[in-house]
């Protein structure tokens, strides 16, 4: 049984989850230096934002579970 569409829906959440958060942390900050930002220092999320932030994160990781999965078992 393939999860192709499991493993894709499953990281394009992530993602979008993830940009959802940081497009938050924008609007609140008005920071231009977002990008430098993620890579390098700490980014002083609110509650929500570190939350998005994180279930975006997990859901990708699981997505890429998936897709090694699907690869090994498929």
């Amino acid at each position: 049984m393939s999860y192709e569409i499991a493993e894709h829906g499953l990281v394009i959440l992530g993602v979008l989850f993830m940009v959802v958060s940081l497009i938050k942390y924008y609007r609140r900050t008005q920071d231009k230096g977002l990008l430098k930002k993620i890579w390098f220092q700490k980014l002083d999320l609110t509650k929500v934002e570190y939350l998005l932030n994180r279930i975006g994160l997990y859901v990708l990781i699981l997505g890429i579970i998936v897709r090694f999965m699907n690869h090994l078992l498929g």
